[in-house]
């Protein structure tokens, strides 16, 4: 037993010793899961703020070192296209199996596919993983990993190693596994921000392709607002067509004097404010010598994030016909040519800008029935089509509703259009970059599903593109013509690039409607305040702590509503301000006064950047911490009082050990005064102590009075004392006699 324990043993009742323990394991253990929390608050916080997929993979791997203290760790991701693990960044041993091991078999899919986290003491004892040398390393032993699971499925695994077989404990396995839940959908965002990526990327590079294109057969770029009136005018080569009187900044065609009425009668006019494209139009200038020039103008128009017309874009060639340039054979077979490419430049230019338009709208968030007439808008003007639809999945999976559309009767909009659909859905390939192609003869289950339909807005052909949202069939994204035509390449592209697009936008919805709930329904107390403390946001356990409902609460500032108490306002706004100053998160211990009265809170400020890269607001998480300082304080008092009960044993201790000293030196005393009384001495001492006179004494013993008085004599020196009283009680003192004997 330690010298801690002996003197809680001799100090306090077991009863009393049991409660303490209780305390201060429930303490060590709350302290413990804090830390754990305040970790995994941290990697969420710090892997969100990056942007690259490498970069939050090493901050990852950071996390899970200070989470299990070793070196040895790597994270795998699914790669999409190959539908592979991929390990993307290791440290230690698995550094070197980074971005060179797909990952086929093993510990790494066992996890993924069990979506649990896995323990193992020694790997490399277990007949399951005997040849997983891919997920092991050279001297592993203990294993771990965690699958990153997010709604729409596993996404990767991260996973660590050490030689020791008792390196990771059933806690670090729980750990890793929260971890792994918590930064599973910044990682699945950061893959998705790749592919995006990669598409813009594309998207730049077919740009160039058709800009390079224009250049090759234009002499002029020029763009008009919506009052048709050039604001951008780019010539190419020489510059000197741009010198026209036509071409000036501010001036629509007819103040320049352009005649705007063909000689077949097609009027440009009515094109133009039917917002309609067009091309190859000519147009006559006033050149040198009092000739004409002619000018091929190609155009479409222009429509903004909200479908509103902002304009025309287009280009223009000098098409003169000079004697120098041969016989008019040749100059009717450029003209055709010239036409051929113009119309092909422009609707790979309009494609690009509908992927531009529908990207920057999706990216905006907002009300998604915006997204989703835009989105069919957008592709009946691009290609031309006669009808496009939105058709979202029933929940029972058996009808297809119509959630928007162009071309069809609004009134049909919300109800179901196509029933028992669930055979027709599985013949679809359920990826949305392949769009099927249907027409009105066609005999698949695609074509027998919608041949109705098409007989219905006269169509003959058309295109239908499923909508994938978290791995599941959302419904069908679809186009179609009253004409027969064929779809190119890029037609397709287009279409399934605008189902991928709908997706992503419901599924990104989905998962902040999930993060909302969360945070609404959380035990801490959460709010969004501005930097003068007006909220626009409460929770409702703030709202039930506060005893003020939410919408009361809103644009109120919680210092004059009392909230906050009025000494800590001042340090309330500091605190807001200075998060907004730097963008980082801070934490202070602070109090609130709720419905159970003034309350002491753990409180963290985060910079809120939902709205925007810098912060204009912070969200205050409370977490109550009244209870845990109450244990705390009780704590406190009773290490206290067993102090001051140590220090009255030690006490007590001391005075009994002075009064054990001086009854030794009282024994050693009287063992020497007993050595020296002869036994009528002895006799005489015991009568006088009973309060015996010298004659009483005398008569019982048979002895004279003056005989009795020389045995006193002798008596009183040997007991160092000098009268009858001080014989008696030095007697009783040292024992010599017992006293009623």
């Amino acid at each position: 037993m330690s010298v801690k324990s002996k003197v809680v043993a001799r100090s306090q009742p077991d009863s009393q010793h049991f409660e303490l323990d209780n305390v201060l394991s429930l303490n060590t253990e709350g302290a413990r899961q804090r830390s754990v929390a305040e970790i995994l608050l941290r990697a969420a916080q710090r892997i969100g703020g990056e942007l690259a997929l490498s970069a939050r993979a090493e901050r990852l791997l950071d996390v899970v070192d200070e989470l299990l203290g070793v070196d040895t760790v790597a994270l795998a991701l699914l790669n999409d296209a190959t539908s592979e693990l991929e390990i993307v960044a290791g440290r230690g041993s698995f550094g070197v199996l980074a971005d060179d091991c797909p990952a086929h078999e093993g510990l790494l899919l066992t996890v993924l596919r069990s979506a649990r986290a896995l323990k193992l003491t020694d790997v490399r004892a277990d007949p399951r993983f005997a040849d997983c040398d891919i997920a092991l390393g050279t001297s592993t032993r203990a294993w771990i990993g965690a699958p990153l699971v997010t709604l729409t499925g596993a996404v990767g695994v991260v996973f660590a190693a050490s030689p020791d077989v008792s390196a990771f404990s059933r806690d670090d396995e729980i750990n890793l596994m929260s971890l792994a839940h918590a930064v599973a959908g910044q990682f699945y965002d950061a893959l998705r921000l790749k592919s995006a990526g990669s598409h813009a990327d594309e998207l730049e590079r077919r740009e160039m392709l058709h800009r390079d294109a224009v250049e090759a057969v234009a002499d002029v770029l020029w763009e008009q607002d919506e009052n048709f009136r050039f604001n951008w005018i780019s010539s190419i080569g020489t510059g000197s067509v741009t010198n026209k009187p036509i071409w000036q900044l501010g001036r629509t065609l007819e103040e320049a004097g352009v005649h705007l009425t063909a000689g077949e009668g097609w009027s440009l006019t009515d094109e133009l404010q039917a917002h309609r494209p067009f091309r190859d139009f000519r147009i006559y200038v006033p050149g040198a010598n009092g000739a004409l020039d002619t000018f091929s103008l190609s155009g479409k128009p222009v429509f903004n994030g909200q479908g509103q017309f902002s304009g025309y874009r287009g280009v223009a060639t000098d098409v003169t016909v000079h004697p120098s340039r041969g016989v008019s054979e040749s100059v009717e077979s450029t003209r055709a040519d010239h036409a051929q490419l113009t119309a092909a430049v422009t609707l790979l230019e309009r494609q690009l800008s509908a992927c531009a338009d529908l990207e920057s709208l999706a990216a905006a968030g907002g009300d998604l029935s915006r997204l989703f007439d835009a989105t069919t808008m957008i592709l009946a003007d691009v290609l031309h089509a006669d009808a496009a639809h939105l058709l979202r999945l029933s929940p029972d999976g058996e009808a297809l509703i119509l959630e928007a559309g162009v071309g069809i009767d609004e009134r049909r909009i919300g109800k179901v259009l196509f029933r028992d659909v669930k055979a027709t859905l599985m013949a679809l390939p359920m990826r949305a970059t392949t769009p099927v192609v249907i027409s009105a003869v066609d005999t698949t289950e695609v074509g027998s599903l919608f041949s109705s339909f098409l007989s219905e807005i006269k169509a003959e052909c058309g295109v239908v593109a499923p909508v994938i949202v978290s791995g599941r069939p959302y419904g069908l994204l679809g186009v179609h013509l009253q004409r027969t035509r064929e779809f190119s390449d890029a037609d397709l592209q287009l279409i399934g690039s605008a189902a991928h697009l709908i997706g992503s936008a419901v599924e990104r919805r989905n998962l902040e409607y999930f993060t909302e709930a969360s945070i609404e329904h959380a035990p801490e107390l959460v709010t969004r305040l501005d930097a003068d403390l007006r909220c626009d946001y409460a929770n409702v356990a703030f709202a039930l702590e506060t005893g003020i409902e939410s919408d009361a609460l809103i644009g109120q500032s919680l210092g004059e509503l009392g909230v906050i108490p009025a000494l800590q306002v001042e340090s309330w706004r500091v605190a807001i301000r200075a998060v907004l100053r730097s963008g980082r998160e801070r934490q202070c211990d602070l109090h609130l006064m709720t419905s159970r009265g003034l309350r002491s809170h753990r409180v963290r400020f985060i910079p809120d950047i939902s709205t925007g890269v810098t912060p204009v607001s912070v969200l205050v998480v409370a977490h109550d911490v009244t209870e845990l300082e109450r244990a705390r304080d009780e704590c406190t008092a009773l290490r206290l009082e067993l102090v001051e009960q140590e220090k009255r044993h030690q006490q007590m201790v001391a005075e009994l050990f002075v009064e054990q000293r001086e009854q030794a030196h009282r024994d050693e005393d009287a063992a020497a005064i007993a050595g020296q009384l002869t036994r009528r001495e002895v006799e005489i001492l015991a009568m006088l102590t009973s309060g015996l006179t010298n004659q009483q004494i005398g008569s019982r013993l048979n002895l004279s009075t003056g005989t009795v008085r020389n045995h006193l004599g002798r008596l009183f020196p040997k007991l160092d004392v000098v009268d009858r009283t001080q014989a008696a009680v030095r007697a009783i003192e040292l024992g010599l006699v017992q006293v009623g004997v």
